[in-house]
């Protein structure tokens, strides 16, 4: 990317994420991480899950692009996949399952301590909110007093307003069954009526920011439009997107319209944690200093 495309870019996101300062500082603020901050670590995303699972001897003659093509989101591919394989290969399945949640260290150290450092520099701090079922952060060092919290009953509101705690609301390594990396698991979340309270108050009294795919769940959509539907207010939330991403003008205008949420294209993915970087520089560090002072 030239420099004056960077530019560009850096300016677009200084101004588009303008609206979401006042929410930050008001303690009305998450930070919803997915599966693509993750993969900074090593962690495999649904399609590197998938492309994994083609591999074993059951599913010789499926092939990725093939599957893709049928429009269906990977989690209920991959639900499909193991309905086809033979009980060995179904002993497999599990190990490419825990296998996804599985950081390499040397990525933790070089790309992934480094972005969640960012994160952490955002004054006051807030609570995060992520679908990733790993414990990157917690075994990051850069969240140690922080509170964490993943079982279904755990899934409060209340918890929200503790700055300093990250949700896992799609379950954690450490209760592997129930996690939703299990695909068969969604259902049984997502249709209990406190989980769904939870998620729609979210949506309905703090502002969030979205990171790294994590507003790609068909599910959490639906909660949000039907947020947005019940209640009306000054909350809007922000989804930053890379230029690789499909998001046409209608696109954009429907999550705006139905979701309060606004795409903001950040540019090339490999400008991202520069980016971010530069925003968080610019708009907490000195801020909060002089608050502080």
């Amino acid at each position: 990317m030239s420099s004056s495309l960077r530019r560009t870019f850096k300016q677009s996101l200084e101004e588009e994420l303008k609206e979401l300062l006042p929410f930050i500082f008001q303690r009305r603020f998450v930070i919803f991480i997915g599966a693509g901050i993750s993969k900074k670590a090593g962690c495999y995303d649904w399609d590197s899950i998938l492309k994994e699972i083609l591999k074993l001897p059951s599913l010789r003659e499926k092939s990725f692009e093939e599957l893709k093509k049928s429009g269906e989101s990977p989690r209920i591919l991959i639900e499909f996949c193991y309905r086809k394989l033979d009980e060995e290969d179904k002993k497999s399945f599990w190990k490419i399952l825990k296998k996804a949640i599985r950081p390499k260290p040397h990525r933790v150290i070089r790309e992934y301590i480094p972005f969640v450092e960012k994160i952490r520099d955002i004054k006051p701090p807030p609570p995060i909110v992520t679908t990733n079922v790993d414990s990157c952060l917690e075994d990051s060092g850069v969240f140690e007093d922080y509170d964490c919290y993943y079982k279904l009953e755990d899934m409060k509101i209340e918890h929200l307003r503790n700055s300093k705690c990250i949700l896992h609301i799609h379950g954690y390594r450490e209760d592997f069954e129930h996690s939703l990396l299990v695909p068969w698991n969604y259902k049984l979340r997502y249709e209990k009526s406190s989980f769904r309270k939870f998620v729609k108050k979210m949506f309905s009294e703090y502002a969030i920011l979205f990171l790294g795919y994590s507003f790609r769940d068909d599910d959490l959509k639906r909660l949000s439009i039907e947020a947005a539907r019940e209640k009306s207010g000054d909350i809007k939330h922000f989804l930053l997107v890379s230029e690789e991403d499909e998001f046409s003008k209608s696109k954009r205008e429907i999550f705006l319209e139905m979701c309060k949420m606004k795409v903001i294209n950040y540019g090339s993915v490999d400008e991202f944690d520069g980016l971010f970087g530069n925003w968080v520089k610019n708009n907490f560090k000195k801020s909060w200093k002089i608050k502080k002072e």
